[in-house]
């Protein structure tokens, strides 16, 4: 975030996104990052959801990430959700944030996969 913003303090960075120094602290010891503040940064600052989460959509030895997908063209078809969806749905989130690397990878992967075949 702080590459593709161009800000060079977490102090900055938690301005940005209406946190505190000490959110930002917090998300970088744990690795992760809330989704709505993902989403809020790409938005803000035009960058791609793709670069943000996976590094994908950097143009090779470029300095900045391509312009962002639109939040609703992740979301599109998507909404609202059947019961049986919604269900399936919860599991993943259970898998990411409570099973280990090798199962979220896992998913992430069949996903990804799934996905890029549509």
């Amino acid at each position: 975030m702080m590459q593709a913003s161009g800000l060079r303090t977490s102090a900055g960075l938690a301005g940005a996104l209406g946190v505190s120094p000490q959110a930002i602290s917090n998300y970088r010891k744990r690795g992760a990052v809330p989704a709505y503040l993902i989403m809020k940064f790409s938005e803000k600052f035009e960058v791609s959801l793709d670069w943000l989460v996976r590094g994908k959509g950097f143009p090779a030895g470029g300095a900045r990430p391509v312009p962002r997908l639109e939040v609703q063209e992740y979301l599109s078809g998507c909404l609202p959700l059947s019961p049986e969806e919604l269900v399936y749905v919860g599991m993943m989130l259970v898998v990411f944030r409570r099973g280990n690397r090798l199962s979220a990878g896992a998913v992430k992967s069949a996903v990804e996969e799934t996905y890029s075949r549509l």
